[in-house]
């Protein structure tokens, strides 16, 4: 008896053939390439022994005699339907009715908003039968996961907003690391460096201009455009001001991928647990759907950890319980966490996002984390192993990178690196490391693309020993094995 049983035209073989492949991970699947003797005996025959019968509707299914057939047997039999529309069409005569989840434009990606409801709707019927496997590829299959957001900003950084999005761009074109490897370049904006009342002056407006154009630029050579909130910079150069009506003037501006929500970033832990733990996930669930009213692209949820009653860290009992609920109703490509709230150590850290990963495990599908505020090579193994899938951080325009010892050093240091940045895979670094006089890009420029280079290859390493299941092994070139032994000891299972 099979978990479910699918009914569609043979036309859409292809598409159905990618659809049992994901079904099969976590459930029993029965289709009729699997059926041996007659068919006019074993269809109707697993029809009636499922526990709930698939439909694909399409133009060909509408005008097929067997399906017509397939969907009497399962109506007889009292099968729960769960039909699934993979064209614009209407559903078959009398069906109608049938509450239908919508496939039209799915090509195999895990993230589908339709492929996770439908999931979702079996897992209702039938429980999964193992947890959902790691996710690879996001985004129409533009992100290849762990990924790596390279944030801007107009704080504390050694590359202004313009000149960073200017190297990602110039780094993307010249790149020498296949395609099918890095995917695309990725960039993380804020909101608060994109609207007009931050350039007061004539002179500030033609940089925003820059940014804005530059941004465009790089979005049509193919970049992955995220964008924050601004909630970080107007914190820290306590602009009370900021507000969502700026967000949204942020958004109108360029183009862009994916956003990060504008964070609902004061949840209490003062009311009885449970009230706390639902009253926290309902505002982030609504602040989300606000902020969706003003883009048409996806909406990241960042979800904040309440502060401890005791004025010290952050109380993280309920976190994983809020994170499941968050994603269980909005169902995002993403779900973001501070870094700097899951705990006050890296083992704490990782811990807590290992605690997150087992509760997400729960779902019938697989949900990616986001950490927000970390570019650190090191942190990046281990939230890696941890069951994070994705991150952002500064990094790489505020540091030099030992790209031997993978760690981090003030840019001052670059000239004990140098040599390095000439070795680079990317022949856009080498030639700006010996560029010189009117062609000299400054520093900060090399520096930035001698970082970008690291981190390509890093990201590279880091994918393919996770899809291997050999993380361990890369992080012992990272960490070292003193630090690997200390990170299993105090995070049991972290590598396995």
């Amino acid at each position: 008896m099979a978990d479910i049983c699918l009914i569609y035209s043979s036309t859409d073989f292809s598409l159905v053939e990618e659809l049992v492949k994901i079904l099969r991970q976590r459930w029993t699947v029965w289709w009729d390439d699997d059926a041996t003797g007659r068919f006019q005996e074993v269809i109707p025959s697993e029809i009636k022994k499922a526990a709930c019968v698939l439909p694909i509707w399409s133009a060909a299914a509408r005008s097929s005699n067997r399906v017509y057939s397939e969907l009497e047997i399962a109506e007889k039999a009292g099968a729960v339907l769960i039909p699934a529309r993979i064209e614009e069409c209407e559903a078959p005569d009398y069906h109608a009715e049938w509450s239908t989840v919508d496939l039209i434009g799915w090509d195999g990606e895990a993230d589908h908003p339709g492929l996770r409801q439908l999931q979702r709707k079996i897992s209702k019927v039938v429980a999964p039968k193992s947890p959902p496997e790691r996710t690879t590829l996001l985004a129409d299959n533009l992100l290849r996961l762990p990924v790596l957001f390279h944030s801007t900003s107009t704080y504390e950084t050694r590359l202004d907003p313009f000149e960073a999005v200017e190297l990602l761009t110039l780094f993307g074109t010249g790149a020498t690391a296949p395609k099918d490897e890095t995917r695309c370049q990725t960039v993380l904006v804020s909101a608060y460096d994109l609207v007009d009342r931050n350039y007061p002056r004539g002179k500030d407006k033609k940089e925003l201009r820059k940014l804005r154009n530059r941004i465009r630029e790089f979005s049509k050579r193919g970049g992955f455009v995220m964008v924050d909130s601004g909630n970080y910079e107007a914190v820290r150069l306590d602009d009370k001001t900021w507000c969502r009506s700026d967000f949204s003037e942020a958004l109108s501006s360029i183009p862009h991928n994916w956003v990060l929500s504008f964070d609902y970033s004061e949840p209490t832990s003062h009311e009885p647990p449970q009230r706390s733990m639902y009253s926290s996930a309902a505002k982030i669930i609504e602040q989300s759907k606000l902020d969706q009213k003003l883009t048409s692209a996806p909406i990241i949820p960042i979800v904040h950890s309440p502060k401890a009653k005791s004025g010290y860290g952050h109380d993280l009992q309920d976190l994983p319980k809020v994170v499941k609920q968050i994603a269980e109703e909005l169902q995002p490509p993403m779900i973001a966490v501070p870094e700097r709230e899951l705990g006050p150590g890296i083992f704490e850290c990782a811990t807590t996002l290992g605690s997150i990963r087992k509760e997400l495990q729960t779902l019938p599908f697989y949900q990616p984390i986001h950490v927000l505020g970390t570019g650190n090579p090191v942190s990046i193994v281990i939230y890696t192993a941890a069951g994070a899938d994705s991150f952002d951080g500064l990094e790489w325009c505020r540091y030099v990178v030992d790209a031997k010892a993978r760690t981090l050093h003030h840019t001052q240091h670059f000239d004990f690196f140098e040599y390095q940045a000439l070795m680079a895979d990317s022949k856009i670094t080498q030639d700006a490391i010996r560029s010189t006089g009117d062609e000299d890009i400054g520093i900060s420029g090399k520096v930035g693309l001698h970082n970008l280079d690291f981190y390509a290859n890093f990201l590279n390493g880091l994918r393919i020993h996770t899809d291997d299941g050999k993380l361990e092994v890369f992080a012992e070139r990272v960490l070292g094995e003193e630090k690997v032994s200390q990170s299993k000891t105090k995070i049991p299972g972290l590598f396995r």
